[in-house]
């Protein structure tokens, strides 16, 4: 009996793996900005948008006067 239970309980477990769904890809918009100026101006820029949502996923900086370049993602609504 206890064998039987124990063939029971492990056939739900791999029948109910098999049901899980498979996990979608997630889909993202990006956004690219530039900043010319200080760097804590840039700060505040990007916590706004981390409010909506936005993660910066790179960074540059190309000398003085080009500035800062940041590439930002967020899950695409």
């Amino acid at each position: 009996m206890k064998v039987l239970n124990l063939l029971i309980v492990c056939g739900v477990c791999i029948l109910s793996g098999c049901a899980t769904p498979t996990p979608t890809r997630a889909r993202w918009e990006y956004k690219t900005i530039k900043w010319n100026s200080s760097f804590e101006g840039a700060e505040v820029q990007l916590n706004e948008l981390a409010k909506d949502g936005w993660i910066v996923v790179d960074h540059s900086f190309v000398a003085p006067d080009y500035g800062w370049t940041f590439v930002l993602k967020r899950p695409l609504k």
